[in-house]
């Protein structure tokens, strides 16, 4: 399902990744408390895609809870006026605690 775009509030956003497949984020601010919620055991090797808007803000902190492959999170562009569009595989083998993300594919800079 397609979410409405939304603008975090004081530096934070909380995204429900059993309700939303993709996020929409207008990145007014930098988001430094980044929140996924949602039990993902039924939902194992679902896509997701989170396109992000550049409109001041610069950078999302990802939470402890989220794992990438080979460590580091996807790069940013941070330029206002310009998308990212990331694709993610997003899989948990603890219920939902700890979320893995693998990059599927990206569109950077649009």
């Amino acid at each position: 399902a397609l979410g409405a775009e939304t603008a975090p509030t004081a530096n934070a956003l909380t995204w429900d990744l059993t309700t939303t497949s993709i996020a929409r984020v207008n990145l007014n601010a930098s988001i430094t408390a980044l929140t996924l919620t949602g039990t993902l055991s039924t939902y194992a090797g679902y896509q997701y895609q989170i396109i992000v808007r550049y409109n001041g803000g610069t950078a999302i902190t990802w939470p402890a809870t989220v794992k990438f492959a080979g460590g580091a999170a996807p790069t940013l562009t941070g330029t206002s006026g310009k998308i990212d569009i990331f694709n993610f595989v997003v899989a948990s083998n603890d219920g939902g605690t700890t979320f893995y993300l693998l990059c599927t594919g990206s569109s950077q800079n649009l």
